[in-house]
């Protein structure tokens, strides 16, 4: 019921207001996937053609109206179990369900998910938005504490625009380099409403943007912060969390990593995870696939990921990443290559290779490989 509520709310001001500028953009992929467990026997394979739209509608100056579409169609090994799965593709996570299953069988399913639907009023220096949404807080590559709202599975790597959140947010720039966020994520009860706000602001005499936060996440009280900057030319960023600070069952979050740019050379990035609310009571590998709470942000303790990657040619870029824990058994190799086909079409490979006891239930995804080709227009 929120959901068609919502929709016939957004239709009818759609239709009541006068659009001034309609634009769109979008992309269209074929993603394919061979698994295999640790003795390569059997392969299984997986497909994935995949639709966005991203459209903004500008109603005035002021006023503007985004709407994203993702569209996908399943098929292969693993809609075989066409119940299980399509009743996963089914599950929305935000407060209104707006995913749709739209057809399916033991051949394929086509879901369609409207991940982005939001309203956004900017007047001189403030900003609200109200509906899906992206709230960006965090400042890290791969572990982000300070992503409250809306955190992402690093390994989910064929999500670029990364998940969103039903919410209202409020950004107050009363600098140019400085602001302060306000967002509300609401909830179906009472235990699960997340809500915080951040002020942000750029240290001159350092040349640092540094970002300080306090709110609450799942009756969970927490504070924290984020910085980004140089150490000499080398990047260095790094954000925590503490949840309940003031009792003792406090807990930290935090992730730091610096990057690099060799002069003619390699990329490198080095990041590091503290996990400070890690607990292996529900750990298996198909949790390293969704998206993580910020309290809980990986299925160990400490954890490192280091990576390079390097042009081969101008059109070729390669690299390898390193994703390790550091108290459990779990390791990960994530070799890619791609190609710049054309100005809008690309070619990928990447694999994912993992070491760990983590797949016992998921031994089909110990090792990947996938093939994507995008075209965007």
């Amino acid at each position: 019921m929120k959901r068609l509520l919502f929709l016939i709310f957004i239709v009818c001001l759609s239709t009541n207001l006068s659009a001034q500028e309609l634009s769109y953009r979008g992309y269209v992929k074929h993603l394919s996937a061979l698994n295999a467990a640790s003795n390569f026997n059997p392969i299984y394979y997986n497909g994935i053609v995949h639709h966005r739209l991203e459209t903004t509608t500008k109603f005035s100056y002021k006023l503007t109206m985004n709407a994203d579409f993702r569209n996908r169609i399943f098929y292969g090994y693993s809609v075989d179990d066409y119940g299980l799965y399509a009743q996963l593709l089914n599950q929305d996570g935000g407060w209104l369900d707006l995913t749709f299953v739209l057809y399916k069988s033991n051949q394929l399913i086509f879901q369609s998910v409207i991940d982005r639907l939001q309203l956004n009023w900017n007047h001189n220096n403030f900003d609200i938005t109200l509906g899906r949404q992206r709230i960006n807080w965090g400042k890290s590559f791969v572990w982000s504490p300070n992503d409250l709202f809306n955190n992402f599975a690093f390994l989910d790597f064929d999500y670029e625009e990364r998940p969103g959140s039903d919410a209202v947010s409020f950004v107050w720039a009363y600098d140019f380099a400085s602001d302060i966020q306000f967002a509300y994520k609401p909830a179906n009860e009472t235990k699960d409403l997340v809500f915080g706000g951040l002020w942000r602001t750029n240290i001159e005499s350092i040349s640092y943007d540094v970002q300080f936060i306090i709110g609450s996440y799942r009756q969970d009280f927490l504070l924290g912060g984020g910085w980004e900057g140089y150490l000499k030319n080398a990047g260095f960023s790094g954000e925590f969390l503490v949840f309940n600070p003031f009792e003792n069952n406090a807990v930290l979050s935090f992730s730091s990593g610096i990057d690099y740019q060799f002069s003619d050379g390699p990329y490198v990035r080095f990041e590091g995870l503290y996990n400070g609310s890690y607990s292996n009571a529900t750990v298996n590998g198909g949790n390293l696939f969704l998206p993580p709470s910020p309290k809980n942000l990986f299925p160990s303790r400490q954890a490192v990921y280091l990576t390079s990657s390097f042009t081969v040619t101008p059109l070729v870029q390669a690299g390898l990443g390193v994703l390790s824990s550091l108290d459990a058994k779990l390791h990960a190799f994530l070799p890619q290559i791609s190609y710049s086909v054309s100005q809008n079409t690309d070619f990928l490979i990447i694999s994912q290779v993992f070491s760990s006891d983590l797949f016992d239930g998921f031994e089909s995804q110990k090792q990947t490989v996938f093939f994507r080709f995008k075209w965007s227009y």
